[in-house]
């Protein structure tokens, strides 16, 4: 019995934990995002709806929504990125960015003429959402949370290689829009 306890605590202590309680919380969970760092934190389900919604609250909830909008081909490529990927995100100060940029994995400012090319990123929440596009397979153009944002990077980061990506980039994508599509449709 001493061992099933231990076993099922050992268990229980290795599950993600909220970033605010400190109480387990399920794989698919709530994210809030913290404006001063410019950071995704994980929440349960209690933090994410006490958590105030002004412009003023540290925190704020990030949007559950991963909508498929349409093609993006035109949009990669206006922008300039490096991999066929990006994530347009607008800021506090009015700014949209692009990430990643025609320079890496960083942030830019998206120029203005190319911006009216884009009319749905005049609709996104300020710092919690964003316009992710991808012409690799299984893309397209998605409206979306900031934490598939952070995901995304993440997903880049682990599979780049050399100075274009590499062949796993692509694979590595596909598999984060499929996993993410699906779980949209199940919440439907």
């Amino acid at each position: 019995m001493k061992r099933l306890f231990q076993a099922t605590r050992a268990a229980h202590d290795e599950r993600e934990r909220c970033d605010l309680c400190a109480e387990p919380i399920a794989a698919d969970h709530e994210h809030l995002y913290e404006a001063r760092a410019r950071a995704v934190r994980c929440a349960c389900e209690a933090c994410a709806v006490i958590v105030p919604s002004s412009e003023t609250s540290p925190y704020r909830r990030v949007p559950r929504r991963f909508e498929r909008l349409g093609d993006a081909a035109q949009w990669v490529e206006a922008l300039g990125v490096p991999v066929g990927i990006a994530a347009l995100i607008r800021r506090e100060a009015g700014a949209v960015v692009a990430y990643p940029g025609p320079v890496g994995l960083v942030e830019s400012e998206v120029d203005a003429a190319v911006l009216a090319a884009i009319p749905e990123a005049a609709g996104l929440a300020v710092e919690v959402e964003a316009l992710v596009w991808s012409t690799l397979p299984g893309g397209g153009v998605w409206r979306c949370g900031i934490d598939v944002v952070f995901r995304m990077v993440s997903e880049l980061r682990a599979a780049w290689v050399g100075m274009a990506g590499g062949p796993e980039v692509p694979a590595a994508v596909a598999r984060m829009f499929a996993e993410l599509a699906n779980r949209s449709e199940l919440r439907a």
